[in-house]
This record gives structure tokens, sequence and C-alpha cells, in this order.
């Protein structure tokens, strides 16, 4: 409730700062990335929730696994989104092409770190700090976009720039709380970091699930 209310806040302010014309070149700069990662993201956060809960003697190498994905991911969407966004945006001009491709390669890594991390805190079943990242992306949104507003006005490229703030911010926070969760129980297990065999796992384990759900 409380981040479709923050949502509620952030939407109207946005649109009534922008106008009808810097609100549409924003959803163009931000839509295709969310979309992107979405649907890049293998079913992944899904899958290792399900792991976690699983194996709790597994959390390390949950952790290493999801970093490696990524990356990787990191840099297929974002060599993908190279070629593609240029062709889609076409219409709206190369400031805005340049700025949505420029978005997608620092808005990828941060949403792919965060959702990983929070979706193995929630196989812990540690739903406060599972709730706590979720509601820090909107809160950090509305913050960063009052700053700004009050320090250097509202444009396309501020309400970007808050965007990203406030994923810098979660990401921070999601990685954080999952290390110290680790840290504070230690479960006897494997001690590596990654295993590629548990990330194939995981990866077959998130497209059946994915497949299932978009």
């Amino acid at each position: 409730l409380a981040i479709q209310v923050l949502g509620l806040i952030t939407g109207v302010l946005v649109t009534r700062w922008l106008g009808p014309d810097g609100r549409g070149n924003l959803a163009a700069v931000v839509s295709w990335a969310a979309m992107l990662t979405s649907l890049g993201n293998f079913g992944l956060p899904v899958a290792f929730t399900y792991a976690a809960a699983k194996r709790p003697d597994s959390r390390r190498q949950l952790i290493g696994n999801g970093a490696i994905a990524a990356v990787f991911q990191w840099l297929l969407l974002g060599f993908f989104g190279w070629f593609l966004l240029p062709h889609l945006l076409v219409k709206h001009g190369p400031a805005i092409v340049h700025m949505a491709v420029l978005y997608l390669w620092m808005f990828v890594p941060l949403k792919l770190f965060t959702v990983y991390a929070n979706a193995i805190q929630q196989g812990f079943g540690n739903y406060a700090r599972y709730n706590t990242v979720r509601i820090s992306v909107p809160l950090g949104y509305l913050a960063s976009l009052l700053v700004l507003w009050a320090y250097y006005g509202i444009s396309v490229q501020t309400v970007v720039v808050a965007n990203i703030l406030s994923n810098i911010l979660a990401m921070a926070l999601s990685v954080s709380l999952i290390l110290d969760a680790i840290a504070r129980h230690q479960i006897d297990g494997p001690t590596s970091w990654a295993r590629l065999s548990g990330l194939r796992a995981s990866l077959r384990y998130g497209l059946s699930a994915q497949i299932g759900t978009d």
C-alpha cells in the first residue's frame, strides 16, 4: 500500500512538472530498460527465493551466483539495448536515444543486484528487511526528486538522475542487508561463493517459472 501511494505521489508530481511531452520522453527512456530487465532476468529472482528457502546452507553460493548472473545479463541486455533502442526511439530524437541507452547501462546492474539479493532475503524469511528494500526505491525516488527540484529544477534529465539515485540506494541497502544476514546466521555448508552447476539449476527453474508467469 505504501509503495502504491508513493508511486501515485511521484507519478502526479512528475507529470505536472514535465507536461505531456516531457512525460512521454521520460517513459521512452525508462520503460524499455524496465521491460528488458524484467524479461532478461530469466526468472532468477523466483529461483533464488526458492533455492534460499529450500537449502539455507547454500546462501553464500547464491550470492555469488547472483553476482555472476547479473554481470553477464548486464552485458547481454546492455549491448542488446544499444543496438535496439536507436531504432525503437528514433522519433524522439538523438538526445533521448542517447539518454535511454545510458540509462539502460546504469539501470540494469543496479536493478539486478538489488532484485537478486532481495530475492534471497525473501527466501530466508526476513520479510522486514525484504520490504525495507522494496519501499526504499519509491522513498529514495521521492526524496531525490524533491532535492533536485529545489536545487536544479525539473527536467527529463533530473528525473532520470533521481531514478538512478533511488536504485543506487536500494542496491546498497539490499546487498548490505543480505551480507549481514549471512554473517549473522552461519550454517554449515559449501564455503565457496559461487557454483556454476547451482546457477544452471537456478536458470532452469527460473526460465520455467518465467514462461509460466510472463
